[in-house]
Order: C-alpha cells, then sequence, then structure tokens
C-alpha cells in the first residue's frame, strides 16, 4: 500500500465511506424507540397522528421548504415527527459516515474541544457516540450551536438517555442563529479539533446578498468555520442530503477550501478541477448505501407515512489544514463511485458513474454492483485513449480485475441515470432536488 493510502485509509481500493453500522451501534438504533419514549412521550392521539405529521414535514423539509418560518421545529407535532422520525434516519446515516470517516478522529484526545454548527438534537453528537466506543471515555468538549434551543435540549436529554448520563463528554448548548451566534463562540472557544455543519449550508446559502453568486456565499459561510480550526491536527466536516444542490455544494465548499490552502481528505481521490460541477454533468457528488441495519421499527414508521425508504444517501467533504497527500490528478488511477449501477442497452453489461483526477468516468461492468455501501474507492483503467460515452462525455473505464476486456459501446448514447436521492417521496409528487434541514 502506498503512504497515501497507508495514511489516509478513505483512499485505498475498496474502501467505502460509508460502510455499515457496527453490531453494537445497530443495537443502540434497535433500542432508540425507548429512548424516544421516555423523552418524548406520545399520547394515544399524537401516535396516530405521528405519520401524518411526518408527511406534513416532509412537505415543509422539501417541496414546500420556502413556506416555513425559521421556528418550525417549535411546533409540538413537528417537533415530535422531527425527532421520531428524521432524527434516527440522521443516526443511521451519521453513524454510517462516521465508522468510514474514523480514520480521520482517531487521535481525539481529552480536552479537545468540537464545534457542531446547526446541531439540532445533537445527531452528530449521538451518532459518534454510538459508533465509536474507543472515544466514549474521553474527555471531549462540545459547543452545540442551533437557534432551536428546545430541539438541542430535547437531544441532550437523548443522549443522556442513550450514554446513561454519565458521560465525560462536555456538552454546551448555544441557542443562538448562525449569524449571532458563530461570532461569539470563536470569540470565547478554540481551536477547535473538529467542526461539523450538517445539512445546514443549503439553508444558510439561501438567501442572496447583492450580487452574490452562490459560490461567494458557499465562501463567505465557511470563512468562519475555518477560522478557528486547530493549525496542525483540525479537520472540517460538512454533510448535505445527497441531492444536486447538496452536491453542488459540497463542490463549491471544496473549490473554497482548496483555494484557501486547505487539502481535501474525503470523498476525493484527487485534488484536480471536479467533474461534477458543471452545468451539464449527468450526475452530482454523492454516496448511495442500502438501508440495511435500519431499526424496524423506523421502517414501519416510514412505511406508515407512505414514505419507504428503500436506500439513503448524503453529500459530503472532509477537509484539513495538513499538506495534502493527494498529486494533482490522480493516486494510483483511483477513483470514487457516485452513482448506483444503470444499464447500458447497447451491449449486456452495466455502468456506473465515477470520479478521478482524469475526469468523470463511465465504468462499464459486467454484472449490477450490489448496492451495499457507498462511496467505493475503485481501481480503473481507460477503455482506449481518451475514448468517450456519447451522451455524458465520461471516459469509458472498466476495473484491473476484469476477467476479459468488456466490449466497447457503439456510439448510442447512454440514458442517464435516475437521480437517487433519500428523501422520502411524498404523497402529492416526486422530489424536487432540493436541500434540507436534519
Amino acid at each position: 500500500m502506498s503512504s497515501v493510502t497507508a495514511d489516509f485509509p478513505a483512499f485505498g481500493p475498496g474502501r467505502t465511506l460509508l460502510p455499515p453500522l457496527p453490531g453494537e451501534a445497530r443495537q443502540l438504533l434497535d433500542k432508540y424507540l425507548m429512548h424516544l419514549g421516555a423523552v418524548l412521550p406520545l399520547t394515544p392521539r399524537h401516535r396516530r397522528d405521528l405519520p401524518v405529521a411526518v408527511v406534513e414535514l416532509s412537505m415543509l423539509l422539501t417541496s414546500e421548504r420556502g413556506e416555513r418560518r425559521p421556528d418550525y421545529l417549535q411546533t409540538p407535532r413537528l417537533h415530535a415527527a422531527y425527532c421520531w422520525h428524521f432524527l434516527p434516519w440522521n443516526l443511521f446515516r451519521l453513524g454510517r459516515l462516521l465508522t468510514g470517516m474514523a480514520w480521520a478522529l482517531e487521535d481525539l484526545e481529552d480536552g479537545d474541544v468540537l464545534l457542531d454548527v446547526g446541531a439540532g438534537p445533537l445527531a452528530l453528537t449521538q451518532a459518534l457516540w454510538m459508533v465509536r466506543p474507543d472515544l466514549r471515555e474521553k474527555k471531549l468538549r462540545w459547543i452545540c450551536l442551533d437557534r432551536a434551543r428546545k430541539v438541542m435540549q430535547t437531544g441532550r436529554e437523548l443522549f443522556d438517555k442513550l450514554t446513561g448520563g454519565n458521560s465525560p463528554w462536555d456538552i454546551q448548548l448555544v441557542g443562538e442563529s448562525l449569524q449571532r451566534g458563530l461570532p461569539q463562540v470563536l470569540q470565547g472557544h478554540g481551536p477547535f479539533r473538529l467542526v461539523t455543519a450538517a445539512n445546514v449550508i443549503n439553508e444558510a446559502v439561501g438567501s442572496s446578498h447583492g450580487e452574490e453568486t452562490l459560490a461567494e456565499r458557499v465562501a463567505r459561510l465557511l470563512d468562519p468555520l475555518t477560522r478557528r480550526l486547530d493549525e496542525s491536527r483540525g479537520r472540517l466536516l460538512l454533510v448535505e442530503p445527497g441531492t444536486r444542490l447538496g452536491g453542488t455544494l459540497m463542490g463549491l465548499a471544496r473549490e473554497s477550501l482548496l483555494d484557501d490552502g486547505f487539502s481535501v481528505l474525503a470523498p476525493c481521490t484527487h485534488h484536480a478541477e471536479c467533474p461534477l460541477l458543471g452545468r451539464n454533468a449527468p450526475g452530482w457528488c454523492h454516496q448511495l448505501m442500502d438501508v440495511d441495519g435500519a431499526p424496524e421499527w423506523l421502517h414501519e414508521l416510514a412505511t406508515l407515512a407512505k414514505l419507504p425508504k428503500r436506500q439513503a444517501s448524503l453529500s459530503m467533504l472532509l477537509a484539513g489544514r495538513q499538506p495534502s497527500p493527494l498529486p494533482a490528478k490522480a493516486v494510483a488511477k483511483l477513483a470514487r463511485v457516485v452513482s448506483s449501477s444503470f444499464p447500458l442497452p447497447s451491449q449486456n453489461a452495466m455502468g456506473r458513474y465515477a470520479c478521478a483526477g482524469e475526469g468523470l468516468l463511465l465504468l462499464v461492468e459486467q454484472a449490477k454492483a450490489p448496492l451495499r455501501a457507498g462511496g467505493e474507492a475503485i481501481e480503473y483503467l481507460l477503455e482506449g485513449p481518451a475514448r468517450r460515452d456519447a451522451k455524458s462525455g465520461a471516459l469509458l473505464a472498466r476495473s484491473p480485475h476484469s476477467p476479459a476486456p468488456v466490449a466497447h459501446r457503439d456510439d448510442r448514447p447512454t440514458p442517464r441515470p435516475r437521480p437517487v436521492s433519500d428523501r422520502p417521496r411524498p404523497a402529492g409528487g416526486p422530489p424536487k432536488g432540493r436541500g434540507r434541514r436534519r
């Protein structure tokens, strides 16, 4: 293994960003129903109404997001719907991501300060405790910032139930908006070993400022998030929904961070220009996962709300200040898979899109790749010099471990794969590819 893949395991062939939840974490998530019942008990009437409230909140978070008030989660029934349905799904997604990112946080020490911006019901804090038993006795200090103090307090109560109330983690709740609270936090705390912002950027950049472009708004938001990051060991973890908007925001954040001298540690296998940021790109940067390991009670609630979930997704970015381990082009011909398998109609083969330093790839494979864990890093060989797919413009590639070279496709264009999102499909129409808050 090269020094790059040894020091940064996310780049190793076959490694995924979203491995399955560890066994203990799955058990903790199964039992989370009990903690919800203790912290947010439901009367029989509220229990009957819960699936309806979940659908209503789903609509507010997606197709009707422009109509919701900033304090929408202060409404008791929407507060309950969020914590009973959306919070556990976020624990599932973030738990798998933090399992895959364990190598990036393995050297956390007593006294390290971590900042969670837009903390909500402390989903990231709870997910880290679930999947990292090696950190449970560390004396970590969390600064959690969110305008919805009531939601954070509920999250704190759930964290205490989850941990038995004996965790040495010191959690400070700051109930302020991003604009008001972040300057206070930066003045009074830090440097930060980890700064996280999960499902925040899509809302924070929603209001334009004069002639600002979306890229400029993203850069303006990132500036305070990185200002007090630890110079030698600091990490910035950004997570957004696995929608086109979420992927675009991560791509713009990547450009801004690279311009400011940061290293991108995941999901990218290169520091070249992002091939998925173009207006005509056939896809966007997101990682898919199956939903095996999610609690049966959570599936049942989703089914009652007529929002069944067959797979989940997210877009993410992990960055740090240390010098880049990556050359400008690629690492050992490694690409990051960014789509599920789809049929290639002109031959008996399947395809997946992947991102590499050489550009967007169309991986031509003999069989459908199972969706077990998302964000797989895969070795590849190009199918001839600059041979491209007629529809997407992606370079045709294959795995070097294929038993024989696959037959080249003819010039008929490849249909674009259907966009995949983890968002449940509410009644009344398809999802619209917009971000949502956690």
